[in-house]
């Protein structure tokens, strides 16, 4: 957003330098979201191994009341699981769909980088500031959430280096 802002607020005679830092910078966007999208899809397999590996040690619990509190556990966890990888779908969503506006505004500055073009997207600009505020907060708040979740489910044993 920063090199958008700097492109639209205060152009230079010539406008391809700014508007290529922009491009680069929308760029690297994408690929963080895409970086995000495989942690994710990775976060989740990793999810649901966990979890069948709890299930199948449940089938081998004979005591009815350690099997029902482990159970008890295992839907608490899978809740606490699913609310956070809720929050963090819908971060990477709105992510997402800001990446497609800005998507649209290089195009259309790219086929119209004059002063004319500039001014024709100023509000546009204006429009995705707001957007990028809102989803940085909620990548924050996806992040500070996935943080918690890890604490919690952190067995507190070091990991083995080799």
């Amino acid at each position: 957003m920063a090199t958008l802002n700097d492109l639209v607020d205060k152009p230079a005679p010539d406008l391809e330098p700014k508007f290529q830092s922009f491009s680069v910078a929308l760029n690297g966007l994408v690929a963080a979201l895409k970086k995000g999208e495989v942690a994710h899809n990775r976060l989740v397999r990793s999810n649901a191994a966990f979890l069948a590996a709890w299930d199948k040690q449940l089938t081998t619990m004979t005591n009815a009341d350690v099997r029902s509190r482990s159970e008890a556990r295992r839907t608490e966890v899978a809740n606490q699981f699913d609310a956070t990888d809720k929050r963090c779908v819908e971060a990477q969503d709105a992510l997402r769909s800001l990446i497609g506006y800005l998507q649209d505004m290089r195009k259309a500055l790219s086929t119209d980088l004059t002063r004319g073009g500039i001014e024709a997207v100023k509000r546009l600009v204006s429009n995705a500031n707001t957007t990028a505020d809102k989803v940085q907060a909620d990548l924050a708040q996806a992040s500070t959430d996935l943080k918690a979740l890890s604490v919690q489910m952190s067995s507190g044993r070091r990991p083995v280096t080799q």
